[in-house]
């Protein structure tokens, strides 16, 4: 009787040694998965930005509005993650900010950088893109 006691005792211990270990890589992918959220929405949030003072000065206003909205709605996902999550929001700027100071952005974008932000729902043959992308006009 006395041993099979300690037999599921040593069982239940070590379900729950598993299940603790299992939460614990629950918890690095759960944190892992919302550090990359955060992180890609301020990249986003910074790409838009350069975006909109692209076609600012080019004086293309359908593209720049379309990037303001684009720019909204990241804003709205970043508010969300950082009222979920602070601490990660704030290991997602601190490394943002020291990814700009060893790699800053290029003055220039790549052709083709704006058509990332293109709805889905925009037909290809439009008058927009008619044209061909907005980075080449």
């Amino acid at each position: 009787m006395i041993i099979i006691v300690i037999i599921n005792i040593a069982v239940s211990q070590s379900l729950l040694g598993r299940l603790l270990e299992y939460m614990n890589r629950y918890h690095f992918r759960h944190f892992w998965s919302d550090f990359q959220a955060a992180l890609h929405c301020i990249n986003r949030q910074g790409e838009l930005k350069r975006l909109i003072h692209w076609a600012r000065g080019r004086q293309l206003r359908g593209p720049q509005r379309l990037y303001e909205s684009r720019l909204a709605e990241e804003e709205n996902r970043f508010l969300k993650h950082r009222l979920r999550n602070p601490k990660i929001v704030r290991w997602a700027c601190l490394i943002h900010i020291i990814s700009n100071a060893v790699s800053p952005t290029p003055r220039y974008l790549p052709p083709g950088s704006a058509m990332l932000y293109r709805h889905p729902s925009t037909p290809k043959n439009s008058a927009f893109h008619r044209n061909g992308s907005c980075l080449n006009q």
